[in-house]
């Protein structure tokens, strides 16, 4: 044949695959799309009969204009009423915990014997124990099963334990609301000895930005469980808030609260929410008495980034947004006081909402691939019945039926082949997971005993709270990390700038001792003979230092060689001779006017305000609080070459700067825009 030919049916062949991928790929198409549709009846079944109808879990319907919650001081005479439901608004109560006491047995029931090598031992125990059936003994599986399975059943039950206990702390908080005192008498008056105490009311700093003095309501301290919707709260600095609130208060400037919501999102950022421009008055007790306002809330939903509301106060209308609303699970931050109002509590905030709700039990990995080995092993069990049995019907027919003294004595199949299939239960091995579910507990125990995993600056031990995937720590294939710190300390110092080609190692940080070692490790790990890289760093090095630094109307200005030398921890053999900020501070003091001192005090400056870090003094020392270790590491820097940050608010930074002669001078910077990054 031609090549012609041979192309053309090449080409014939090309042309004949296309289709055939087409076809498979709308079989693919159809096949999920029919898997889709039956997880979404076999869903809508669920919920249907089983949870409406059982369980009586119905979905709530919208509200029909959201939730109103009125603003009004201390109990309320008549409870807020949740429309949806029909009563009252949930409680401020949570629970991560998995089970009650009275679905624990019937969940750990039918969880321990939906696992695949629990279901197959249940089911050759159970014709086990029927007498005349068993060849191995009546209770050789049964009884080991049932060992295995109650000591299971007992770690889970202690792992929740735990996490009721956790549950109870949180629930046990306390957090501080305004209160009718007239009303906490009454009901502490009508209070049965027995019962859960009632909130005390507690002596409360008065300072002059949330005004306490008031004959008739007062600040208590309550636990969270007892906060409500329509309760007015007050928070501290470093306070958790307790309840999904309405910022109405702040002390920072213009309003403004800062809050950390690492607990919430993971991010270390603070952010700031914005009190209500109307409600100026509310900073004081007096100031929320006369205040008349009614919150239009939407209903609650797991979205972090959006708030839809309104609220209604003098005839007017004024909208709300997730910049006046501070949700549960953030911490206040640089600010002294903050008031808000409770719009959404317990399982109906924010951080619930986002939480699975009915976890799972964890099933290791490891619990995979016994399961794929549990399958081959049973699968040859069947064939092993099988085969046996049809060996036993075949020599029953040539040899029982011609022998007279077991002619009636014929066994029945049925019972031949649950014989068979009891005397091969072994060749599954139960004592294998006796011996993991042990192995699990020997861990757990080591590692909680385990004194050197210990952290001292949060006072943490290791602690393991359940050891059901405990094997999963020695089977990571993959780490995935989204940037320097997932993983490590995320310790950020600055050691080096580059300044008009010139770099500078700072490291005033150190201290003596430090310094110290380092140059002697430098010095003990110098060779007697220098190698050609080191020449051609001491050449580089050379070169930098002999770098002209000049005004443009002056002379040149060499620097001195140093004879320190530094040794970089990214390249330790790679000994370096560096000029230090402290020299280049010196340079700035003898030589102020110079072109290259004019450079230098721009890039510090910029150190020093272009950040997001807010100060503030805590026990007579300054401290930073920043959204990463990056720009506290550059503030730092800033305040170790004479540009301290003294203060900053949304419009205006203030700086501290030391002169050469000594002397320090006060200088205030306009915000003119932030670069969110």
């Amino acid at each position: 044949m031609s090549p012609r030919g041979h192309a053309s049916s090449r080409g014939l062949e090309k042309q004949s695959t296309r289709p055939r991928r087409a076809s498979q790929t709308s079989r693919r198409r159809k096949y999920h799309v029919l898997e889709s549709t039956i997880h979404a009846h076999a869903s809508r079944l669920y919920k249907t009969y089983f949870l409406e109808a059982i369980l009586r879990q119905k979905p709530l319907k919208p509200s029909k204009d959201g939730r109103h919650v009125p603003l009004q001081l201390g109990h309320h005479r008549e409870p807020l009423v949740d429309e949806r439901r029909g009563n009252p608004y949930i409680s401020n109560v949570i629970r991560t915990s998995r089970y009650t006491i009275y679905d624990f047995v019937p969940k750990q029931l039918i969880f321990q014997f939906t696992r695949l090598s629990n279901a197959y031992f249940l089911a050759i125990g159970i014709p086990q124990t029927v007498p005349g059936l068993s060849t191995t003994g009546t209770y050789t599986t049964i009884v080991p099963l049932f060992f295995f399975v109650a000591l299971t059943i007992l770690k889970e039950g202690y792992d929740d334990f735990k996490r009721h206990r956790l549950d109870k702390i949180e629930n046990a908080r306390a957090t501080t609301v305004l209160r009718r005192r007239a009303l906490d008498a009454i009901s502490n008056a009508a209070r049965w000895p027995w019962s859960r105490k009632e909130p005390q009311v507690i002596t409360v700093d008065v300072d002059p930005d949330c005004d306490d003095k008031d004959d008739d309501y007062a600040w208590v301290q309550i636990e969270w469980r007892d906060v409500k919707v329509g309760d007015i709260v007050k928070l501290r600095r470093d306070d958790p808030v307790p309840a999904d609130i309405i910022l109405l208060h702040a002390t920072g400037e213009n309003g403004i609260a800062y809050i950390d919501t690492m607990d919430l999102d993971g991010e270390t950022n603070l952010k700031s929410r914005e009190s209500l421009g109307n409600f100026k008055d509310c900073y004081s007790i007096a100031g929320l008495r006369s205040t008349a306002a009614e919150f239009v809330s939407e209903d609650p939903n797991p979205d972090l980034y959006h708030y839809d509301g309104r609220v209604n106060t003098n005839g007017k209308t004024f909208p709300l947004t997730s910049n006046q609303v501070i949700y549960r699970g953030s911490t206040i931050r640089n600010t002294s006081c903050v008031i808000g109002v409770v719009i959404n509590t317990g399982e109906e905030c924010k951080i619930r909402m986002n939480a699975n709700q009915h976890p799972d039990a964890k099933k290791p990995a490891l619990e995979t691939m016994a399961n794929k080995i549990v399958l081959t092993l049973v699968f040859y069990v069947i064939v092993l019945t099988a085969g046996c049995s049809a060996g036993y019907v075949m020599w029953r027919a040539a040899t029982e039926r011609k022998s007279w003294y077991i002619s009636n004595a014929t066994v029945q199949l049925k019972q031949i082949i649950i014989g068979y299939a009891i005397q091969y239960n072994n060749i599954v091995p139960l004592s294998l997971y006796v011996t993991l579910e042990l192995t699990r507990i020997g861990q757990l125990l080591l590692l909680n005993g385990d004194i050197e995993m210990y952290d001292e600056v949060s006072d943490t031990p290791a602690r393991c709270n359940t050891n059901t995937i405990l094997e999963n720590l020695g089977q990571v294939s993959y780490v995935f990390s989204d940037k320097t710190g997932t993983l490590t300390d995320n310790a950020m110092k600055f050691r080096k700038l580059s300044i008009a080609g010139t770099s500078w190692l700072h490291e005033m940080d150190l201290s003596e001792n430090q310094a110290s070692n380092k140059q002697a490790a430098d010095a003990h790990k110098l060779s007697p003979s220098k190698s050609k890289s080191d020449d051609a760093s001491s050449a580089l090095y050379e070169d930098i230092e002999l770098f002209s630094i000049a005004s443009p109307n002056t002379a040149t200005f060499p620097l001195s060689r140093r004879s320190s030398q530094w040794r970089s921890t990214a390249r330790p053999n790679n000994l370096q001779s560096e000029l230090t900020t402290s020299e280049l501070l010196e340079y700035i003091r003898l030589r102020p006017a110079s072109y290259f001192a004019t450079r230098a005090r721009d890039y510090i400056l910029c150190l020093a305000l272009c950040h997001t870090c807010l100060p503030e003094m805590r026990d007579g020392q300054l401290e930073y609080q920043s959204s990463s270790p990056d720009e506290l590491a550059l503030v730092q820097a800033a305040s170790e070459l004479g540009y301290l940050v003294t203060h900053r608010s949304s419009q205006s930074v203030t700086l501290r700067i030391g002169l050469e002669d000594g002397k320090e001078q006060t200088e205030t910077y306009q915000i003119l825009d932030v670069i969110e990054v």
